[in-house]
C-alpha cells in the first residue's frame, strides 16, 4: 500500500516541537509521531485534581480483549470524541445469548467482559471517574467495572504478553459494575 509511509527512527533525545518541510508541492492528510511521553514534573498542576490516565501527562493503553471498531488509546485522548470512531468500540461478544436476561442487581447477566489495560501516566490517590459515551446513542455499553492496582514500571511487559489474569497482579474494584447511558459524560465519585 502506497498510502502509508512508516519511517522508524532512531532518536533518544526528547523533543517538543516538530517541523515538517515538504516539497516540491502536494499535500499531506495526517502526521502521526510515535513515542513515549515525556513529563516535566514542574507542568503538572499540584494545587488540583488531574486525569491521571491521560495521555497528556503520559498514559498509555497497554492491552485489550478487542479493538475491533476502535482502538483503546482513544480513551484516553484529551477532549471528548469527534465521532464513534474516535473511542474505543468492540466487536459483538461472541458468547452473546439471544435474549439478554437481568440478574438480581437489575444490570444484565453477561457472558463476559471486553476489557482494555490503561498505564496511568501518574500514579495518585483516584477521586472520581468520567465515562464519557458521547456518539454512542444505541450501542453504548450497559455498564462498566474499573479495577485498579499499582505495580513498578517492570510490569509493562507482562501486560504486553498473554498473561493479563497473573496471579501477581491483584485488581482491586475502584468502581462496582454500574450502568451507563447513552451519549453523556457519567462521573463516578471513588470513596
Amino acid at each position: 500500500q502506497t498510502r502509508y509511509n512508516f519511517f522508524p527512527i532512531s532518536n533518544n533525545k526528547v523533543i517538543s516541537y516538530l517541523r515538517i518541510n515538504m516539497g516540491p508541492d502536494g499535500g499531506i492528510a495526517r502526521i502521526r509521531v510515535f513515542g513515549e511521553v515525556y513529563i516535566l514534573p514542574e507542568l503538572i498542576p499540584y494545587d488540583k485534581d488531574i486525569d491521571l490516565v491521560s495521555i497528556e501527562y503520559g498514559g498509555l493503553a497497554l492491552a485489550c480483549s478487542n479493538s475491533h471498531y476502535g482502538k483503546p488509546q482513544n480513551l484516553i485522548a484529551p477532549g471528548r470524541g469527534n465521532c464513534m470512531g474516535d473511542g474505543w468500540e468492540t466487536a459483538r461478544q461472541p458468547n452473546r445469548p439471544p435474549v439478554y436476561r437481568k440478574g438480581d442487581d437489575g444490570l444484565i447477566i453477561l457472558p463476559g467482559f471486553d476489557w482494555a489495560i490503561l498505564k496511568l501516566g501518574l500514579p495518585g490517590n483516584v477521586t472520581s471517574i468520567d465515562v464519557d459515551t458521547n456518539f454512542y446513542k444505541g450501542n453504548y455499553p450497559e455498564s462498566c467495572l474499573i479495577e485498579g492496582c499499582y505495580l513498578p514500571d517492570t510490569y509493562n511487559d507482562k501486560f504486553k504478553s498473554t498473561d493479563y489474569n497473573s496471579d501477581e497482579i491483584v485488581w482491586k474494584p475502584l468502581l462496582v459494575r454500574s450502568r451507563l447511558g447513552s451519549n453523556q459524560i457519567q462521573t463516578f465519585s471513588i470513596n
